[in-house]
C-alpha cells in the first residue's frame, strides 16, 4: 500500500538546534575549539557605555563575518543563507525566532571596529596556535600575491592638480579664447566611457574614480597591468600557519618592505624562504643586520669581487655610495654562500607552500578579488582570510591529533609593535646555525 503524505502542516514544532546540527559539523568543531568571548573585551571601548540603544551582539557579528569567509559567500547570499540555514544560525547563536542583523549593521560594525581590531582578532589566533604546539620552528616563507581591486580600468580618469582660484583665474585670462562651436579638439574620456583606445595610463598621471587607492600593476609582462592590491604573508612553513599578514598599495617595493617589518616582528635567527623578487642587494644587507638568514635563489653561485678603491674620497655621497655598494655585495655573497649549503637545497622546495596558502585563499576564501572599496577595507580583508584559514589548520590540529606534552619545547615572550604579545615556540631541536655549519661572521 502506497503511504500518503498529509499536506497539513503543525502550527509548532518540537525540534532544538542542537537536534539538527551533528557532531561531526565543522562549525561544532570550531566552537569548541575557539572561544570568541574575548572579542567582547576587544572592541568595548568602540561603545558608548551607558548610552544609546544596545548594538548586535559583538560575538555574533564576528561569526557572521567568519561564516561568509569560510564559505566564500557574499553578503547578499550569506544573509539569505542565515534565514534558513540551521547549522549557520546555530554557530552564530542565533534561534528560530531571533531576527538575522541586517546588512547595514555588518557594515557599520566593520567601519566601528576599524583594521585594528580584525588585526589583534588575528593576532589571538596565532597566539593560540603557537600555545597548541601547531607552529614547529623558525623557518618561514613570505611572499605576496596580486589582488584585483573592486574597480574596473574604464574608471581611470586623469588627475586633476589641485590651484588655487587665483592661479586658475591668471590660467584663464591667459589663455586664447575659442569659438564655442570648435569642434576639432576631441573632448577628454570621462570617468566610465568604455572607449579608451589611444590613451595612456599610468599611477603618475590617472587615478580610479571608483576605488583611488587602487593602483595599475602586473607581475610580470605576460599579464595585462589592472588596478590591483597586494597582500603579504608570513607563513610557518612546517605547520602551515599565516604568522603575519598586510596589505598595500601596489608597487615594485612593497613585497621587499613589508617582508622587512614581518621580520622584525619574528626575531633574530630565522630562515626566510623567498623568491627572486627579494634578492635585491640593499634588502638582502637589512635582513643580515636584523639577524635573519635569507633564502633567496640566486642567478649565479659565483661570488661577486668587491670593488677596492684607489683614492680615499673626502665627499660624504661619495663614501655612501661606496658603502652601500660594498654592504650590498657583501649581502649578496651571504645568500649565494647560503645557496651552496644543505640547508637551501633541503627547505627552499619547501617555498611552495606559501603559493598553495594564496591558492587556497583565492579559491576558497574570496581573495581573488577585493571585497570593498580602499586600502582600510583590504587590509580587513586580508586579516579576515588569514583568521580562517588559521581556524582551519588549529581546528584540524586539535581534533585528529592529541596534544602535544613533549618537555623539550621552550616558550619566551615575544611583543608585537601593537602592544600585543604572543609566544614564540623554539623547540631545542630547531633549526640552529650550528646545524648546518653556517659562519655568520
Amino acid at each position: 500500500m502506497i503511504g500518503e503524505k498529509s499536506e497539513q502542516t503543525n502550527i509548532f514544532q518540537m525540534v532544538t538546534m542542537e537536534d539538527l546540527v551533528p557532531e561531526n559539523y565543522f562549525y561544532r568543531k570550531v566552537n569548541r575549539v575557539i572561544d570568541f568571548s574575548f572579542i567582547r573585551e576587544l572592541v568595548k571601548d568602540k561603545y558608548c557605555a551607558d548610552n544609546g540603544r544596545p548594538s548586535a551582539a559583538p560575538e555574533t557579528i564576528m561569526r557572521i563575518m567568519l561564516i561568509g569567509y569560510f564559505e566564500n559567500f557574499s553578503e547578499l547570499r550569506l544573509w539569505n543563507e542565515l534565514q534558513m540555514h540551521a547549522g549557520y544560525r546555530w554557530f552564530c547563536k542565533l534561534e528560530f525566532n531571533d531576527l538575522v542583523p541586517d546588512r547595514s549593521t555588518w557594515i557599520k560594525t566593520r567601519q566601528r571596529w576599524g583594521m585594528e581590531v580584525f588585526d589583534l582578532i588575528f593576532r589571538r589566533i596565532v597566539e593560540q596556535c603557537i600555545q597548541s604546539g601547531l607552529v614547529k620552528g623558525n623557518l618561514v616563507a613570505i611572499d605576496g600575491t596580486q589582488v584585483e581591486a573592486n574597480a574596473a580600468v574604464t574608471s581611470l580618469e586623469a588627475i586633476t592638480p589641485v590651484v588655487s582660484i587665483d592661479e586658475y583665474l591668471n590660467r584663464l585670462q591667459m589663455e586664447p579664447t575659442k569659438a564655442t562651436d570648435d569642434k576639432s579638439e576631441k573632448p577628454a574620456r570621462s570617468s566610465g566611457d568604455p572607449d579608451f583606445r589611444g590613451e595612456k595610463f599610468s599611477n603618475q598621471t590617472h587615478r580610479s574614480t571608483t576605488d583611488p587607492d587602487a593602483r595599475l600593476y602586473r607581475k610580470n609582462s605576460a599579464h595585462e597591468a589592472k588596478l590591483s592590491y597586494l597582500v603579504h604573508d608570513a607563513l610557518d612553513v612546517r605547520s602551515g600557519v599565516i604568522l603575519d599578514t598586510e596589505a598595500t598599495l601596489a608597487h615594485g617595493r612593497a613585497e621587499r618592505e613589508t617582508a622587512i617589518e614581518f621580520l622584525e616582528r619574528l626575531g633574530r635567527n630565522v630562515f626566510a624562504l623567498m623568491d627572486k623578487n627579494y634578492r635585491a642587494g640593499e634588502f638582502l644587507h637589512k635582513l643580515r643586520h636584523q639577524g635573519i638568514h635569507p633564502l633567496v635563489s640566486m642567478d649565479s653561485l659565483d661570488f661577486e669581487v668587491v670593488p677596492v678603491w684607489k683614492r680615499r674620497t673626502f665627499k660624504l655621497d661619495c663614501y655612501r655610495r661606496r658603502h652601500n655598494l660594498f654592504n650590498e655585495i657583501k649581502a649578496r655573497n651571504y645568500a649565494r654562500r647560503l645557496n651552496r649549503k644543505r640547508v637551501f637545497s633541503k627547505t627552499y622546495k619547501l617555498r611552495i607552500k606559501i603559493e598553495h596558502k594564496f591558492a587556497e585563499a583565492k579559491e576558497c576564501h574570496g581573495l581573488d578579488r577585493a571585497r570593498g572599496y580602499g586600502l582600510e577595507n583590504m587590509k580587513i580583508q586580508a586579516r579576515l582570510t588569514a583568521t580562517v584559514q588559521n581556524i582551519k589548520r588549529l581546528v584540524r590540529h586539535l581534533t585528529r591529533s592529541k596534544p602535544n606534552k613533549a618537555t623539550g619545547v621552550q616558550t619566551t615572550a615575544v611583543r608585537f609593535k601593537e602592544g600585543f604579545s604572543v609566544f614564540k615556540v623554539l623547540p631545542f631541536f630547531s633549526f640552529s646555525v650550528s646545524n648546518f655549519g653556517l659562519d655568520l661572521v
